[in-house]
């Protein structure tokens, strides 16, 4: 049937030709199935397929609806986006099963996509394009058009759009001890798919632009937005015609927001396989799989309509899916407050907390709490005053004294809910105020998690120093025991607060609110309406006494069973000495590690850096193999469900040689493909470049025969250069050409620093770290002299030429 649909689809558009470029038929079976199995779902596995850039053909199922796709930003300028995610099922699935059946499409074209319809039925030609450890598909041309699964010919296609229903641990594996990895048995049968998981319990990290949540049963399973229903980023504000999330007020069901922690739910949605790790709890080196549901029952037409599954449309129901159906609702906690309030209390205060525990489905059966001093918890039931209503008194503690608590209600009927929904909340027991930045820093558990002040604004007494001063409005703050001679864990804080401040500041916060910001799943610390005394400037030295020297194994070992912590570490401005360069990695991030005393061996593990602020993104393009920096500094923060640490500039990393200089610079003059009449000098220039190490650098210019012998070259210091016209006219005497005769040849020019010679390049290739070499092509005539003056009429534009050998 699938031979009959691709053939009726081409004859259909007149398409059938009589000899066709050599393309191969597949199913999507084919691009799913691997010669050895998946084990650790990581970019060489994923990346082993046999039929990976093979110019494919299949006919499939449009599952998902393109205009819901959303993981792409949004440029508001010109009304567009990079790329579109789409999901398809073979339509060989019908009868063969739909397990291998499934796969996603990224397309950067975004016209290929955007037009199709879901449940529309096409044929689709590209390539197998894995992105790291995500399996994907890349279109090379518009897909052809077969039907639609309600046109009347194809509707029995129409169950392809049904979710299958598989378990948990089908997709992922519980390892027992809180981590869990992909079922690499399962991969090929379910990468891409569309699948329903039942009876599923809701856990929620937290909410907000995109929250971040997970499903949890026999295994675990993170949920992925990549579907404009599903992230509030996107909220009034996409391309025209999409159908992102719209405001109540502009007509629309206002933030997602999802079911409630402990809500039992069956859930729909689409399985990729990628390097996140949200929940922290992937095996140390393993993927797991993580769902996409696409549709929450609203579909807004790109005319700007908005139609829900089951309303009227004329008399009958509209249908759209909703990929979360609710089983279950568990008890809800609310009305929780302290007493007495409070910003502080004092070590003679009795502090009670009360809340109300109620459930609409059955009863409470009890309400503990569980509050933590010093890293200790301790759990207890509380009482149930009246009613609904619960309390318990805190025990006394001791001065400077942070108490988090969290609680829950069981119901019975065996769920639970959860107040707040992640994390704690917490208050502060201090006679003397708040003197350490510690206090704020350092979470009840020394886990990754919110500030247990965070939502306060409190009195202070905390001194220290603005180390940098990483962009208007945004420091980052040291306590004076780091100077002092303490360990700098937990004693760092930035500021982001209009407020002006300098580095080398010595300052007195004497009020400060503590705020959280969540960045991809992880909760940040900083202050925000600061109200400090300068004590003090100090100079280059003093700042760098306040800026800790760190071990990279310090770091990793402070990464607990959640690997991606360094919590101790946040807010630091931090540096490694004697630190080498590991590896580079994608998106302008490159990893180093040092030695400590003793040790002799480089670490195999080290930090990742970033570039942001003034750092170059490009750095890590340009780092020697074995390159030893002296020191490096940086911000610890976290991107991407990862500590980074973050140089403000390039003044932020010391040290003799440790990069190559910048190759991808352009050649200007005598533009690409001109020919040359030599009656006079030769003008030729180019931009200069650099070197991120400060090295100094010299060019030389290089005319090459088209066999890419080196005809003559000439020395500069910048970027110009002169081809005298008495050698120019020798040079092509030597060729044996005559007045009137040409010969074509090519140019570019080439870098050295104190380390070697390379050439002008572009086309920067991660997979290989490497470059394309870069030339120009030149005609020269030999002509008869008339003028010693440079030609000023030669055209300033120009094309780049690549297809060329590369000599790296």
């Amino acid at each position: 049937m699938k031979t009959l649909l691709q053939y009726v689809a081409l004859l259909a558009f007149g398409l059938v030709p009589l000899a066709a470029e050599a393309q191969q038929s597949v199913t999507l079976r084919d691009l799913n199935t691997y010669s050895t199995p998946i084990e650790f779902g990581n970019g060489d596995e994923i990346g082993s397929q046999p039929l990976i850039d093979v110019d494919v053909t299949f006919t499939a199922v449009v599952a998902s609806n393109p205009r819901s796709s959303g993981l792409s930003s949004y440029n508001s300028d010109d009304n567009s986006i990079d790329r579109a995610h789409v999901f398809i099922i073979d339509t060989t699935a019908l009868g063969s099963g739909r397990e291998g059946m499934g796969m996603q499409i990224v397309e950067t074209d975004v016209e290929f996509v955007e037009g199709l319809v879901r449940g529309g039925i096409y044929t689709f030609r590209g390539t197998l394009s894995p992105f790291f450890s995500t399996a994907q598909f890349d279109l090379t041309e518009q897909p052809v058009e077969v039907g639609t699964v309600t046109d009347g010919t194809y509707d029995e296609y129409a169950s392809l759009l049904e979710p299958l229903v598989v378990s948990m641990d089908d997709i992922n594996i519980n390892n027992g001890d809180g981590t869990y990895r992909v079922n690499g048995e399962k991969y090929g049968d379910l990468n891409g798919l569309y699948v329903k998981v039942e009876d599923a319990t809701v856990i929620i990290e937290n909410v907000g632009n995109r929250p971040n949540w997970a499903v949890d049963g026999l295994s675990r399973l993170w949920i992925y937005d990549t579907s404009l229903r599903y992230r509030n980023d996107r909220t009034d504000s996409y391309k025209t015609g999409y159908n992102y999330r719209r405001s109540e007020a502009n007509g629309g069901k206002g933030e997602f927001v999802p079911p409630a922690s402990g809500s039992v739910i069956n859930l729909s949605g689409f399985l990729v396989l990628n390097n996140d790790d949200p929940g922290s709890d992937n095996a140390s080196d393993y993927s797991t799989f993580s769902i996409n549901p696409f549709e929450d029952g609203t579909y807004w037409s790109p005319d700007g309509q908005r139609f829900d599954d089951g309303q009227d449309v004329g008399g009958v129901p509209f249908e759209w899916p909703n990929d979360i159906e609710l089983v279950a609702s568990p008890p809800s906690i609310s009305n929780v407050a302290l007493s007495p309030v409070k910003d502080i209390y004092a070590t003679s205060d009795a502090i009670t907390v009360t809340l109300d525990a109620v459930s609409s489905e059955s009863t409470i059966d009890s309400v503990v709490i569980t509050y933590s001093v010093g890293g200790t918890s301790t759990s207890a039931v509380m009482s149930n005053s009246s009613g609904d209503t619960y309390t318990f008194e805190f025990p006394s503690v001791t001065d400077v004294t942070v108490v988090s608590y969290y609680a829950q209600a069981y119901s019975s009927d065996g769920l639970t809910a959860r107040y707040p929904v992640t994390g704690s909340e917490s208050f502060l027991v201090s006679d003397s105020g708040l003197s350490s930045v510690q206090t704020i820093q350092e979470t009840a558990d020394g886990k990754s998690g919110a500030s247990p002040l965070a939502g306060l604004t409190l009195p202070m007494d905390i001194k220290g120093t603005v180390v940098r001063v990483l962009e208007t409005g945004k420091y980052i703050f040291h306590d004076e025991d780091i100077a002092n001679g303490t360990a700098a864990e937990w004693l760092g804080v930035v500021i982001e607060d209009d407020v002006t401040l300098e580095e080398g500041q010595v300052i007195t916060i004497t009020s400060a609110k503590v705020n959280e910001d969540e960045n991809f799943g992880e909760s940040q610390t900083y202050l925000s309406d600061v109200a400090f005394s300068v004590v003090e400037t100090v100079g280059e030295s003093a700042i760098e006494e306040a800026i800790p020297s760190v071990y990279t194994e310090d770091m990793l070992a402070s990464l607990g069973d959640a690997g991606r912590e360094m919590e101790a570490y946040e807010g630091l401005y931090v540096r490694l000495e004697d630190a080498y360069f590991l590896e580079e990695n994608s998106f302008g991030e490159f990893t180093v590690a040092n030695m400590k005393a003793g040790e002799t061996e480089v670490p195999a593990s080290g930090v990742k850096f970033d570039d942001n602020y003034g750092f170059p993104n490009d750095v890590n393009q340009h780092i020697r193999e074995g390159a030893v920096f002296t020191s490096i500094m940086g911000h610890v923060t976290s991107t991407f469900n990862e500590v980074k640490i973050q140089p403000k500039s390039l003044d932020d990393v010391k040290g003799e040689s440790w990069s190559f200089p910048v190759l991808e610079f352009a050649l200007l003059t005598p533009p690409n493909d001109v020919e040359v009449e030599v009656t006079s000098d030769i003008n030729i220039s180019w931009d200069t470049t650099v070197d991120y190490d400060g090295d100094s650098l010299s060019y030389n210019w290089v005319l090459y025969g088209t066999d890419y012998s080196v005809l003559t070259s000439i020395a500069s210091a910048d970027g110009e250069s002169t081809l005298p016209f008495a050698d120019a006219d020798a040079l092509l005497a030597s060729l044996g050409l005559e007045v009137g005769q040409s010969v074509e040849a090519l140019w570019n020019v080439t870098v050295t620093d104190s380390e070697g010679t390379f050439p002008v390049a572009s086309g920067y290739d991660y997979g290989t770290s490497s470059y394309d070499t870069l030339y120009q092509n030149i005609t020269l005539t030999r002509g008869v002299a008339t003028s010693t003056e440079s030609n000023g009429d030669l055209p300033a534009s120009f094309a780049l030429e690549q297809n060329y050998p590369n000599p790296f």
